[in-house]
């Protein structure tokens, strides 16, 4: 966010009204939807009732047009002043399709059921909050490290997430939403951030981690139940590999073998996925290819060694 816009927000959040319209008049129709819905619907409504104590000071018939696009996700019927020619409405449009495509009602509302069942695990990195924040508003104002900053879902991931849970399927995540850690949450250019990427600690009560060599076993069974199950789509999968961070430990190996600390995050064969898969070692090789020739819709682009605790699936449009 720009600094502005920082300032409109902060100034809402305290209930400061009357700055946060001063702040948000300086800001372009993106910015200033941006800022709206980074108020939040409850408090944004509450500070659309008091703007008239405002008005004369700032553009408000402007303001009051954001604040309702993004209360009402639709376009008002009437624009006040220039907002029409100079291109401030198709902002607007353009705002809403953004928003519309992040986020399928219908897949949410069947994540949230699982989630409400006890199917979907997602008690660690806030990953409940993030669920149940993206299926009331269509997108989660951080907390934590993610503080200040919004972050919606992609569609693919979504679908994702939707897909995994059918056929009354279990699921644990780790985690989903982190503002700019990669494909957990990249930054938008109005300040926002799209989450593209799940960390799946355990599947269909399989744990997948590889903390002690004995779970070698359960973790194989985890990640090829996961790949079987994948819904018609691209991925990339990051894998799981004894040791974790700053530590490799070769002989406990069990997918790709990593020898060096400049191997994790990283294809092997540099994005050649029947490559990539062909050096999985023995027996997690046979379980995941039976896994991905059982799941062809599943298009797979590349493999690489991730974390100790969990199997990373980053979507990809």
């Amino acid at each position: 966010m720009g600094q502005v816009k920082d300032q409109a927000v902060a100034a809402a959040r305290s209930r400061d009204f009357g700055n946060a319209f001063l702040f948000a008049n300086g800001l372009s129709m993106d910015e200033l939807l941006g800022a709206m819905a980074a108020v939040g619907a409850p408090l944004l409504a509450d500070m659309k009732a008091q703007s008239a104590s405002s008005a004369g000071k700032v553009d408000m018939p402007r303001i009051q047009y954001a604040m309702q696009v993004v209360l009402t996700r639709s376009l008002p019927a009437l624009a006040p002043g220039d907002l029409a020619a100079t291109g401030q409405v198709n902002t607007a449009r353009a705002f809403l399709q953004r928003q519309a495509g992040m986020a399928d009602p219908t897949k949410l509302a069947a994540i949230i059921k699982a989630l409400d069942e006890g199917r979907l695990i997602a008690e660690m990195n806030d990953v409940k909050g993030q669920l149940r924040g993206l299926a009331r508003d269509g997108q989660w104002s951080g907390t934590g490290r993610n503080a200040g900053h919004i972050l919606r879902a992609a569609p693919e991931l979504i679908s994702l997430l939707a897909g995994l849970l059918d056929n009354s399927a279990t699921m644990t995540i780790l985690s989903l939403f982190l503002y700019g850690n990669g494909p957990h949450g990249k930054p938008e250019p109005d300040g926002t951030a799209v989450g593209h990427a799940v960390d799946i600690a355990a599947y269909n009560g399989a744990a997948i981690h590889l903390k002690v060599p004995a779970n070698a076993p359960v973790a194989i069974r985890g990640v090829a139940a996961a790949i079987s199950t994948l819904p018609p789509g691209k991925y990339t999968l990051g894998l799981p590999r004894p040791g974790g961070g700053n530590l490799i430990d070769p002989p406990n190996d069990v997918f790709l073998p990593v020898t060096s600390l400049d191997q994790p995050q990283k294809s092997p064969s540099r994005g050649n996925f029947r490559k990539d898969l062909s050096l999985v070692l023995e027996p997690a090789r046979t379980a995941l290819t039976q896994a991905v020739d059982s799941n062809p819709a599943a298009k797979i682009q590349f493999l690489y060694p991730d974390g100790v605790d969990h199997l990373h699936v980053t979507t990809i449009a």
